[in-house]
Order: C-alpha cells, then sequence, then structure tokens
C-alpha cells in the first residue's frame, strides 16, 4: 500500500511541476515575466532549499527530479527556444 501512495505522490509533484512549467513557460512567451538568470548567486538559497526540501522532507526519489528538471528543460528547449 505505501509503493501506491509514494508512486501517486510521486505523480502528483510530477503533475505540479508540470502545470507551475507550462505556466512559466506561457508566461515567459507572452513577455509577462522579468528576465533572470537562476544559476545567479542570488538565487542560489532557492536552489539549495528545493532540493533540500525535495530529498528530505517530501522524501522524494532522485529519479522523480530528474524526470522533472528534464521535462522542465525539454518544453523550455521546445516552446521558447524557437521563438
Amino acid at each position: 500500500m505505501s509503493i501506491l501512495l509514494n508512486g501517486f505522490l510521486n505523480l502528483c509533484l510530477i503533475l505540479v511541476v508540470l502545470t507551475f512549467s507550462l505556466t512559466f513557460i506561457v508566461n515567459k512567451l507572452e513577455g509577462k515575466l522579468p528576465k533572470f538568470n537562476l544559476l545567479d548567486e542570488k538565487y542560489e538559497w532557492y536552489l539549495w532549499f528545493g532540493g533540500i526540501y525535495l530529498l528530505v522532507i517530501a522524501h522524494v526519489s532522485v529519479v522523480t527530479i530528474i524526470i522533472s528538471v528534464l521535462s522542465v528543460t525539454i518544453l523550455d528547449i521546445l516552446f521558447v527556444k524557437k521563438k
């Protein structure tokens, strides 16, 4: 039973990440977002906090995180880079 629950929660997390990613990409295409770079030093703590939250607090597997990051990257390449 816990395996099914864990799988369901991982699926929900992927769907939430994809939903936010699609919203972000659509807003980026429409020019509604300010331009920023996540790799900039002032945004570095977001990445650390997000990674620690996903791995420790939410007990999300590394595979789920990799799938989420790859899906966001692929969507960004397909929709934003073509513009």
